[in-house]
C-alpha cells in the first residue's frame, strides 16, 4: 500500500512540475512575442497569473491549474503564428 501511495503522490507531483514547466515556457514564448510587438489577450496574462499561484499553493487544485496553462498556452501559441 506504502508504494502505490508513493507513486501516487510522485504522479501527482510530476504532473505539477509539469504544468509549471509548460507555464514557464509559454511565458518566455510570450515575452519574446511582445519584444516583437505582438500583444497577449489580458485574460490570457490573468490566466497565467492565476496558475502560477494556484501551482504555489499546497494542496495544488491540478485541475483548475491544468485548465489556466491549457488556456494560456492556446492564447500564445494562436499569436505566435
Amino acid at each position: 500500500a506504502d508504494g502505490e501511495i508513493a507513486r501516487a503522490l510522485s504522479a501527482v507531483l510530476a504532473r505539477r512540475d509539469e504544468l509549471a514547466g509548460r507555464l514557464s515556457a509559454r511565458r518566455a514564448q510570450a515575452a519574446a512575442l511582445v519584444a516583437r510587438g505582438v500583444s497577449i489577450d489580458p485574460a490570457a496574462e490573468d490566466a497565467a497569473r492565476e496558475a502560477e499561484k494556484l501551482l504555489a499553493r499546497r494542496p495544488t487544485p491540478l485541475a483548475r491549474a491544468a485548465e489556466l496553462v491549457e488556456r494560456y498556452d492556446a492564447a500564445v501559441r494562436s499569436r505566435g503564428r
